[in-house]
């Protein structure tokens, strides 16, 4: 995923320490209880998943994860790239 801040999205920041340094992140998903009204936080369409080892379950639960945080309508699709070397 790609996301560009423009300084206003401070309140959806996350450090977490890693070994070397400090990660920032952006919280795609609001925490807590939504209400039905509620829209999600980043306007979603794709999602691609890249290679791993089981991209069916990976797919499913990416599916899931979006359908639990109300996106409905993402497309979420499998990389063209090989896990392996074919």
């Amino acid at each position: 995923m790609i996301y560009s801040s423009d300084g206003r999205d401070r309140d959806r920041m996350r450090f977490r320490q890693r070994r070397d340094f400090l990660a920032r992140q952006v919280a795609i998903f609001r925490s807590g209880k939504r209400g039905n009204l509620d829209p999600p936080t980043l306007p979603l369409r794709k999602v691609v998943i890249g290679p791993c080892a089981d991209p069916d379950v990976s797919k499913a639960s990416v599916e899931m994860l979006l359908l639990a945080n109300g996106y409905g309508a993402v497309d979420v699709v499998g990389s063209q790239i090989p896990f392996r070397p074919v």
